[in-house]
């Protein structure tokens, strides 16, 4: 799976790039919801109002050259991706079998920094958006 952020790539399956993952992957998806209490009812009903959206949170192990490289980048990397951009999300590691889905306009929620280890740093990224559709492919 490789994953891009406004065509800045943040996870990738292959370890030359020094992106290991995603690991810990987690897609929510949420919608308003509208609780009503009717007179003399016995429970609370619920209505679906639509206003869908998905979470989409993920993690990745940076690899670096040095010690001093790791630790700037933890350091800097929040300041380095924009706040919105297009999240696209390549499924499959062999390009005859792959297919691309992605969030037009997806908000950067927050970039956690898990760990700072050696040459290595762990970061979860957690982004927010509308829905994930096909997208057209990359190649």
């Amino acid at each position: 799976m490789r994953v891009t952020y406004d065509s800045i790539s943040l996870a990738s399956g292959d370890l030359a790039l020094g992106r290991v993952g995603p690991s810990g992957l987690s897609v929510n998806g949420v919608q308003a919801v509208d609780e009503v209490e009717y007179y003399r009812a016995l429970t609370k009903a619920y209505h679906g109002l639509g206003l869908r959206g998905v979470e989409f949170t993920f993690a990745v192990t940076r690899l670096f050259a040095t010690e001093a490289q790791a630790e700037l980048f933890a350091l800097t990397h929040h300041d380095d991706l924009p706040d919105e951009g297009d999240l696209v999300v390549v499924c499959g590691e062999d390009a005859v079998d792959e297919a691309s889905a992605g969030i037009t306009g997806a908000v950067l929620a927050s970039v956690d920094i898990q760990s700072v280890r050696g040459l290595a740093v762990t970061v979860r990224y957690r982004f927010q958006g509308g829905r994930f559709a096909a997208w057209p492919s990359e190649s």
